[in-house]
């Protein structure tokens, strides 16, 4: 192990208390060792120079392996945590050179953001104001609470830290806002400008709309106000009748994780009764933006969303 991977090792770890201590030590020694070169005593510094290293890397190796069973442990309650991310970032490929071509960058757009010309037009719904639930303080806290404070801020540049002290302080302004805007209809149009980030997957050839992944970074208040109809909107889907038993997106307690057990679990059964399982995926190719606004209205009329 070279000393430049010895020292990277140690910043790494600087906040374990046993190897600071051995790091300080082998540095120390190293620089008494270095100033005796070529004196009689260099050769006795050297050899503790050599023992510090030698228990700064066994310190080193000892707090790696904690920290890699702490991540197997973590792992088994949270699929998604700490060692997923660990593993996924050295899982990504080289970045792609960004795309400058107008037409080009026109042509992903559109293809990632299909317009439905035949249903664009949503039937008139009639709202009576009075039927509209006012939105209660409560709601805005629990919608602020729920923002994540690093993500990124969108055309309005306000960040996720600085909307959650605003609606802590007054969330009556907020609700106020919110409740005339459910009242009226309107989801104003400045809350939908986004910013479009296209990330390049690794591996695609460039200029293929399939090729990148978007990233749309929208104005704070507006996360805020899709929260609060998030909020509601969940409360009635989560009713008898809402969710399929079989979905496992969008869904509180159930995941990814649940939806492979049961596969797993039917596969199981079926090699243990003697017969075959076959199993056929369906990907839809860019799904959520493709969908309906007719159909997703359908779909609150059948579960019986209010108006």
């Amino acid at each position: 192990m070279s000393w430049v991977t010895k020292k990277f090792d140690a910043e790494m770890f600087k906040e374990n208390s046993e190897i600071e201590e051995c790091w300080k030590k082998c540095l120390k020694a190293r620089r008494r060792s270095q100033r005796r070169r070529n004196r009689p005593e260099f050769e006795e510094l050297h050899v503790q120079y050599k023992d510090a290293r030698k228990k700064l890397q066994v310190a080193i190796a000892r707090s790696k392996s904690e920290h890699f069973k702490r991540m197997c442990t973590e792992a088994d309650s949270d699929p998604w945590g700490g060692a997923y991310r660990s593993v996924m970032s050295s899982l990504k490929g080289e970045r792609s050179p960004p795309i400058t071509c107008p037409e080009l960058l026109q042509n992903i757009v559109n293809t990632l953001f299909p317009v439905d010309l035949n249903g664009t037009s949503l039937p008139a719904v009639q709202l009576n104001p009075d039927e509209v639930p006012i939105v209660e303080n409560e709601e805005v806290l629990d919608a602020a609470k729920r923002l994540i404070e690093k993500k990124t801020p969108g055309p309005d540049g306000i960040p996720n830290i600085a909307l959650k002290v605003a609606a802590r302080t007054a969330p009556g302004i907020f609700a106020q806002v919110f409740t005339a805007c459910l009242r009226e209809g309107e989801f104003p149009e400045q809350w939908k400008v986004q910013k479009l980030i296209l990330i390049p997957k690794a591996g695609k050839p460039l200029g293929d709309p399939s090729s990148y992944r978007p990233i749309c970074l929208v104005n704070t208040i507006g996360k805020l106000f899709e929260r609060v109809i998030y909020n509601r909107l969940l409360a009635v889907a989560e009713m008898e009748g809402g969710f399929s038993d079989k979905q496992f997106g969008f869904h509180k307690a159930k995941s990814t994780v649940d939806a492979i057990s049961m596969l797993t679990g039917l596969a199981q059964t079926a090699i243990e009764e003697g017969k075959c399982c076959a199993v056929i995926t369906l990907d839809v190719k860019n799904a959520f933006n493709s969908a309906k606004w007719k159909k997703i209205i359908e779909a609150l009329d059948k579960i019986q969303a209010p108006k």
